[in-house]
């Protein structure tokens, strides 16, 4: 699998996403790309099994086409450039 992460700040909690792609029969095959988003959350009832803090999923998407790199489909169908790169 072909996969990327994005930790972003909003407002005063914590979200990620997370880009995954199944490689196919080769790593140069397109596939659609699945957006999964999480929300950092507090355990505040302390509900067993489950740590204080934890990530819970909450939207997941397809992306609109085929990509072969999930940075692609990023950039193109969410408008996120590039975090590793850190020259801007």
């Amino acid at each position: 699998q072909n996969f990327s992460g994005y930790d972003v700040k909003q407002k005063s909690f914590r979200s990620v996403l997370v880009a995954d792609r199944d490689m196919g029969e080769s790593y140069v095959d397109e596939n659609r790309v699945t957006f999964s988003f999480y929300e950092l959350r507090h355990n505040v009832e302390g509900e067993i099994g489950r740590p204080l803090y934890y990530f819970k999923r909450t939207k997941v998407s397809q992306s609109r086409q085929k990509y072969c790199d999930v940075g692609d489909a990023l950039k193109t169908d969410l408008g996120l450039e590039n975090y590793r790169d850190r020259s801007h």
